[in-house]
């Protein structure tokens, strides 16, 4: 079924007042103000009040917009659970979620009492009273359980803090994802392979389709309506970080776009069909913009200039302040920088262009010393030969 209706009146209305209907000129060029980094136009009426509580849950570069949105002086909750880091050995990036579900699962266990799962049997235990936790970030190394279970239980409390939020951010990052069929829920991570040799019947890998994204949100909504902030309001992004490796047989980065479309899909359907959640186009900038401005060199991700103008951007219009301000700031600092890499590159390339100039000059006089010692070989030969005659 179509994801939005209008009447033909309506949508000629909104294509004559849109000033960003198109990203090209009549002469076909793109815009002068996208050529470098994207700055796709946002409208909404909510906005975030200075060093207001916000909450936010996603992948990695959800971290990211967390350390920024600390710049700019707003109450990031989520820094709070590194507050125990060395009692419940919690690691940078410990709260990464990848897949809708596995954010959905952090949802139900901070605010759904029906919620019941038993943690310990989703722990995948080795020896020595250690275990792996799949429903944390995958780089958790092997932990005893007693500090598994006190950690999941210090985060449950740290996330219930989301009642007090008005604002919540939440960032998609993979449409892959692996179900536990014993326990009926998916996991962050693919299990250890050697969890799956051990019970080779419990784990299934999924491609989740815009229809199960848009499940996974749905039910994050629901609950944040019973049990979340009166007047709260979704900002939803996708991740531009290209996931890792997949699980299907294809190219990574034909995977990686796949599972990117089908979140970006669902997110568009789950935006039009609530009027207090917006869609910020990072993911667009990201993509769209100069790649030499955006990547880091392995091309998955991004540089933090980059990081502090897209949150910046996308963010200028939620600001009680002056958010063109913020832009043109964070615009100022990519552009230098950019400027100050595309300087060192040159530099780069003039010392490679001088010692390759150098290289040949070499091989010239060493093909000039060849041929000199050729014309000497021959005079050598025809002397003897006529000495012989």
């Amino acid at each position: 079924m179509p994801v939005l209706k209008q009447s033909a009146s309506d949508a000629i209305r909104i294509f004559k007042n849109n000033k960003r209907r198109t990203n090209h000129r009549r002469d076909g060029d793109v815009k002068a103000e996208d050529r470098f980094m994207l700055t796709p136009a946002q409208t909404t009426a909510h906005r975030l009040r200075p060093g207001e509580s916000i909450f936010t849950i996603g992948s990695c570069f959800a971290r990211n917009v967390e350390r920024h949105l600390d710049m700019m002086g707003f109450d990031v909750i989520n820094h709070r659970i590194y507050d125990e880091a060395g009692r419940l050995a919690i690691l940078p990036g410990i709260d990464n979620r990848y897949t809708p579900y596995s954010m959905l699962n952090e949802f139900r266990w901070a605010l759904d009492p029906a919620f019941s799962v038993d943690y310990e049997d989703a722990l995948y235990k080795v020896d020595r009273g250690l275990c792996f936790d799949p429903h944390m970030h995958y780089a958790m190394r092997r932990f005893p359980v007693t500090t598994a279970l006190e950690r999941r239980e210090y985060l449950n409390e740290c996330n219930r803090s989301i009642t007090r939020c008005q604002t919540i951010i939440i960032t998609l990052g993979l449409a892959e994802a692996w179900w536990d069929s014993k326990l009926g829920i998916y996991l962050n991570w693919s299990p250890q392979m050697r969890w799956i040799e051990q019970e080779p019947d419990r784990f299934e890998f999924h491609l989740l389709g815009p229809d199960d994204v848009s499940d996974a949100l749905e039910q994050i909504y629901a609950l944040l309506q019973t049990r979340g902030h009166p007047d709260f309001h979704i900002l939803l992004t996708v991740s531009p970080i290209e996931m890792m490796a997949t699980f299907r047989p294809m190219d990574a980065s034909v995977a990686n776009m796949h599972s990117k479309s089908i979140l970006r899909a669902a997110a568009g359907a789950f935006v039009e069909a609530h009027p207090n959640v917006d869609y910020l186009p990072s993911f667009e900038i990201a993509m769209l913009s100069d790649p030499w401005a955006v990547w880091d060199g392995d091309r998955v991700h991004i540089q933090d200039d980059a990081v502090d103008f897209i949150v910046r951007s996308v963010m200028a219009p939620y600001l009680e302040t002056d958010g063109d301000a913020e832009i043109n700031r964070a615009a100022a600092s990519l552009s230098e920088r950019s400027h100050q890499k595309l300087f060192h590159k040159q530099h780069q390339l003039e010392k490679r262009l001088y010692r390759l100039e150098m290289e040949k000059a070499h091989l010239e006089t060493s093909v000039r010393n060849l041929q000199r010692s050729n014309t000497n070989y021959l005079r050598q030969i025809l002397e003897l030969q006529q000495s012989g005659d």
